[in-house]
């Protein structure tokens, strides 16, 4: 029996949030480029260390956009927006400079002065639907693997018709 698959494709990938609440995952286009202020004193202030749901950029988006959670970690960042009137989260990646100063506000639990934080689009290759297709194509050539490559050949040498056949296998 084959599998139907949902044409809306928000409906496929969800993100369960840290706080409960389930919402539709979409992947940002490869041409995006968000670039968020520098989190407010009150934000650095309130924010943990090492906590990707609690970090200063994630209170920041929170407090500016009016959305419940945020989680902003060192490679991939899961930020609410609202699209259609509900709550939908974009997946973007985190480029090296702003993982930097996520790593130095873990280390050191202070923020750089003045310093906005930009967040990235995902490539077509890391997208979520192709990371899918990625592991559909592994899985069938792991099953195909695990079958033998050729048939073995069987080869019955009879002497005499007295005696019992000898079975050799060549593989």
């Amino acid at each position: 029996m084959t599998r139907r698959r949902n044409p809306n494709p928000a409906a496929r990938h969800l993100w369960h949030a840290p706080d409960g609440q389930t919402y539709p995952l979409i992947d940002a286009p490869a041409s995006t480029r968000i670039i968020l202020p520098a989190p407010s004193s009150e934000d650095v202030a309130g924010a943990a260390t090492s906590d990707p749901n609690n970090c200063a950029i994630a209170r920041c988006w929170m407090r500016t956009n009016s959305v419940p959670v945020a989680q902003i970690g060192v490679h991939y960042a899961y930020i609410p927006i609202w699209k259609n009137g509900q709550i939908k989260v974009m997946r973007t990646r985190v480029p090296k400079s702003t993982a930097e100063i996520i790593e130095h506000f873990d280390q050191t639990g202070e923020w750089p002065e003045k310093t906005n934080v930009e967040l990235r689009g995902i490539s077509k290759s890391a997208r979520l639907d192709s990371k899918r297709a990625e592991a559909k194509r592994t899985r069938d050539r792991w099953q195909k693997m695990g079958e033998p490559r050729r048939k073995k050949r069987v080869r019955v040498h009879l002497r005499d018709a007295s005696r019992r056949a000898q079975v050799t296998v060549e593989s």
